[in-house]
């Protein structure tokens, strides 16, 4: 869960200058996807449905060919 929550705190500030880093010291609401305290983004996102598809494969086949199985799970 650190990523989501690295990608939370970062998300107040995607895209600003370094000045307004400070900003990130706190689970914030806003920035330019208007997200709220805690929300992550669309890297959170495609990172959970990247730990999904190779947690939840039954085969190998989600290591061979991930995008495939990754596919199956952003259409949903």
């Amino acid at each position: 869960f650190g990523l989501l929550l690295c990608d939370s705190l970062e998300a107040a500030v995607e895209g600003q200058s370094p000045e307004s880093f400070d900003q990130a010291k706190t689970l914030r609401r806003g920035g330019k996807f208007q997200l709220k305290p805690g929300q992550f983004n669309d890297d959170g996102s495609t990172a959970l449905c990247l730990a999904i598809a190779l947690l939840g494969s039954e085969t190998d086949n989600a290591v061979i060919h991930p995008s495939t199985v990754q596919m199956n799970l952003y259409r949903r």
